[in-house]
Formats: C-alpha cells, structure tokens, sequence
C-alpha cells in the first residue's frame, strides 16, 4: 500500500512516465528474485496489483475533480495531446530525436565515472564471469540494477520524443553498479583521480561562465521589461516563459503572430521576437544574444 501511494505521488509529480521507471524493475521481477527465500512471482506481482489500486488514490483526487471543472477536456490534453504526442512525436516541441539518442548520450551522462583511469582497469568481463561461477548472492542485485537500466533506456529509446533529463532517474542503478565494482579500488588511488576532476570541472565551469553561459544570458532582457512594466507586452515567437521569472511579470504576455499589426493596435507597446540576423532597424529597441540567433525587442510609436 505505501508503495503504491508512492508511485501515484511520483505520477502526480511527474506524470505518467514514471510508470516506465517504476515497471521495469517490477515487470522485471521474474529474472531477478529469489529463488530461494523470495516471494513467488504469482504473490508478487498480486501485491503489484494493490499497489496500482492504492496509486489511484492520489491520482482520483486530483484527476476527478479536474476532469469535472474541465468537462474532460483537461484528460484529453494530458493523456492523448502530450503523452501519447511524446510517444509519436506528433506533439509541437515533442523533441523528436533518432533512436540512438540516449546511447550517443550516455557517456556524457556517464561522466565522471568514465574519466577515471582505475575503472577501465577493473577487468569486468573476469569480475562478473567469476560472480557466475560462485553462484554469488550479490547477481540477484546487480541483475535487478543492470536489467532496469537497460529496459528502461530500451523503452526511452523507441518513444520519439527524447530529452536527456527523461533518463536521470536511472542513474542511480549505474552509481550504485559502479560503486559495487569500484570497492576493490584502493582509495588513495580514487581520492587522486577525484581531485583531478575536480580542478578540470572547476576550470571548464570558469571559462563557460565567461564565454559560453553569457549567451544565455536573460537578465539584460528581464531587467528591460522590468523598466517597462506598464507597458503592453507581446511575444511572436513560441515562448516557453524564458523571462517571466526574471523580470517578475504581474501578467502574462500577450500572443501575436503579426508584430507590425499588434504594435499599431499597441502605439506605446512592446514585441519580443526571434530572429537569427535583426539588422539594424530603427524599431529595435533591444536585443539580447541566445541560443541560434537573437531576442529583440520591437517598440510601437513611442
């Protein structure tokens, strides 16, 4: 029962697609019990069954009432339009990416592990054939960490809509196999190796703060608005609420997909914009270097 209100908070928190991180292990079950002193597999998976039941608890009581005061219309939105649209990649901004994203990826995901010279001396493939051999207690959990992880990048793998943070949760199965094969490392060794990283990491952070980071760099813009608060404000671009934060917003932006036409409606107004080269027109009254181009402001007759 606390497990299952536990899912159905993570479901809560973070949608359906905890269920995919939460299912392999469970799904899973079979290849990594055990056989001896563990629960059937028919026992186990009849409390799975109560734990599902016990999720809906939180689930209903946020997803009934919602339902009613939205005539439904809010379960579509959340079930077919982004859940299914992710899974598709039909949604807008579904992030489609090739199947073989998260395995590109994952060494960087992977640092700082990799970048430590005493792992790739570890000799695994003679580690785990031993582990086999002896028939070792400790394969139940290393097949439980290794089988999740690679189920649940499997099932990442073949949704069209990819971002590297949908994978995070799985993380902790590869730091806790690392660790379990990283036992025999002596710790004079990983302490030497650990403050290397660390000085490269500390640099690298210091030259992309410098260089890198600075494009990113909303603050000008939000302090820009912030000046103009009164004014009327406009967005023709697909505004993700970049700069609502930033420049503590008491109303949300107005939406145009004709900048010229909004702004002659809105004389002492203002549209924020996307444009990769903005030239030098007089109407600019600001701009700000981001990601693939600029932001700019357009200003009205002032």
């Amino acid at each position: 029962m606390l497990a299952g209100l536990f899912i159905g908070l993570g479901v809560l928190t973070k949608g359906p697609v905890v269920l995919i991180h939460v299912g392999a292990p469970i799904l899973l079950y079979p290849f990594w019990r055990d056989r001896q002193a563990g629960l059937a597999t028919p026992k186990f998976f009849a409390g799975v069954g109560l734990a599902i039941l016990a999720a809906l608890i939180p689930v209903a009581m946020w997803l009934v009432p919602a339902t009613i005061l939205t005539k439904g219309n809010f379960v579509y939105d959340l079930v077919w339009n982004q859940s299914a649209g992710r899974v598709t990649g039909n949604l807008h901004n579904s992030h489609h990416r090739p199947f073989y994203f998260y395995v590109v990826l994952m060494p960087i995901m992977l640092i700082p592990w990799i970048f430590i010279p005493e792992i790739w001396r570890l000799r695994l493939g003679a580690r785990i054939r031993g582990l086999i051999d002896t028939r070792s207690p400790d394969l139940r959990a290393l097949r439980l960490l290794s089988f999740s992880f690679v189920a649940v990048l499997l099932v990442f793998s073949a949704i069209s809509g990819k971002q590297p943070h949908y994978v995070v949760p799985i993380l902790p199965f590869a730091t806790i196999l690392f660790g379990y094969f990283m036992a025999e490392i002596p710790l004079a060794r990983l302490r030497n190796s650990a403050f290397i990283l660390l000085a490269i990491f500390g640099i690298g952070h210091a030259v992309a703060s410098a260089t890198v980071f600075k494009r990113d760099d909303l603050m000008p813009l939000a302090n820009f608005i912030d000046e103009r608060k009164n004014a009327d404000w406009a967005v023709a671009f697909d505004y993700q609420d970049e700069v609502g934060f930033l420049a503590r917003l008491q109303k949300p932006f107005e939406s145009t997909d004709n900048p010229e036409e909004w702004l002659r409606s809105h004389p002492g107004g203002y549209v924020i914009d996307k444009s990769k080269d903005p030239g030098t027109s007089e109407q600019i009254a600001f701009r700000v270097r981001v990601e693939r181009g600029y932001l700019v402001v357009l200003k009205g007759q002032h």
